[in-house]
């Protein structure tokens, strides 16, 4: 469990007043009320600004309290849609981080005496707090700050670790201050009925995810995926170009919040998306079914690991989508199907230095004398006379090649 630990200052241990609002303990501790390093965070924010807050009271020239929060280093820039699942999320884990340390003592409390004082302190600060609380939640907009509570604040913290697409001023910002607002509400309101015993405190469910669903991405759940399967390289490649693609044409969303409909759209958008343009000489064409079919497989696998971790729950939305009927076919004039080399066209390619010599090892590209014996020589020689792909050819190992076999064969 995350604990926020601070020591208290010197100066603060020697006036008596305001070290009793510290219970004239040196060091200050509380319990974050999570093992979810993602919920931490959000968690520490609340309990820091309850510190300073305490350090900054009885002081004279109090200055205005601004963020405390450290910048959450952004791996990419923010391009999360804001939906109205992330919204209820939201609002759920503000609530919780109120709520679940009063619980947690409300059910230490009856057989624990020391649980049973820290319930009592913290119940007793809170009664303290409550007008000033109750006041900031009633007001929708005010340039007032807050130490113990600022909506605003949060929801800075919120957009900048889950990457959401809400900069302030944005209705989207708006929503995430209004879905802040209501955790704490319904948190406090929690707190007070475990108090006048309205409410029991529930046991912890112990089969929920680490982490709660709707805070995982799609863009996390791919590199989560990423990271705990051995892919190969290309694999990783090919997972990371369809997560782009679909975050050009869908969004990046919570991975909740995607729908089959969704992945249908991201399908049909794909078959008219048109490749081949990045130069001159490159033909212009339409995706093939082929490489709309890889798209989505790629991403089906990354559903199928989420449904196995339990960060969505039903079937797989990928899966069943159907690509046959939404293939384009290529002009044929511009891109007539594949035929085999004619011979002049092979003597041509093999009038090329890696066949004929070349100037050195290095060199390979230079006409000259040096012979190269490696893979430039041998691939295109052996795929010319088997019809080996590139690769086949390039996983061979030296024993699957059977040349004193009485027929010689790979």
């Amino acid at each position: 469990m995350f604990q926020y630990e601070r020591r208290v200052p010197r100066s603060i241990q020697r006036n008596p007043e305001r070290y009793a609002r510290f219970g004239n303990r040196p060091l200050y501790r509380r319990s974050l009320g999570t093992k979810d390093l993602g919920q931490m965070g959000q968690a520490y924010a609340l309990v820091h600004r309850e510190f300073e807050a305490l350090i900054r009271e009885g002081q004279s020239d109090r200055p205005a309290c601004a963020s405390s929060l450290d910048p959450v280093p952004e791996s990419q820039p923010p391009s999360r849609m804001v939906t109205n699942i992330d919204l209820e999320e939201i609002a759920n884990r503000y609530r919780d981080l109120i709520a679940a340390p009063y619980e947690r003592l409300n059910r230490k409390a009856n057989v624990d005496r020391a649980s049973a004082r820290e319930l009592e302190r913290m119940e007793y600060a809170l009664e303290l707090d409550a007008e000033d609380i109750q006041r900031c939640l009633a007001i929708r907009f005010s340039t007032e700050k807050n130490p113990r509570l600022d909506t605003v604040d949060d929801a800075r913290f919120v957009v900048r670790n889950e990457g959401f697409n809400a900069p302030e001023g944005s209705e989207e910002f708006g929503a995430i201050i209004a879905a802040i607002r209501k955790g704490y509400k319904q948190g406090y309101e929690r707190v007070t009925q475990l108090a006048s015993g309205e409410l029991l405190p529930s046991l912890p469910d112990r089969s929920k995810p680490s982490k709660p669903k709707g805070s995982i991405s799609l863009r996390e759940a791919t590199q989560r995926y990423i990271d705990a399967r051995d892919l190969s390289a290309k694999a990783i490649s090919e997972t990371q170009l369809a997560l782009r693609q679909f975050e050009e044409i869908i969004g990046n969303k919570s991975i909740i919040a995607l729908t089959r409909e969704d992945c249908t759209s991201f399908a049909n958008k794909l078959s008219h998306k048109k490749v081949g343009t990045k130069s001159q000489e490159s033909v212009e064409r339409y995706l093939s079914i082929h490489t709309i079919n890889k798209r989505l497989r790629m991403l089906s696998a990354v559903f199928r690991y989420a449904v196995d971790q339990g960060w969505i729950e039903g079937n797989n939305p990928m899966s069943g989508v159907q690509v046959s009927a939404l293939g384009r076919p290529s002009n044929k004039v511009v891109m007539p199907e594949k035929r085999r080399f004619q011979d002049t066209e092979l003597e041509l390619i093999l009038q090329h230095p890696w066949f004929t010599g070349c100037k050195s090892s290095k060199e390979i590209y230079t006409p000259g004398h040096h012979r190269l014996n490696g893979s430039q020589y041998w691939v295109p020689i052996v795929a010319l006379l088997t019809g080996c792909r590139a690769g086949e050819l390039g996983g061979m190992k030296l024993e699957d090649i059977k040349i004193n076999h009485k027929y010689p064969h790979y």
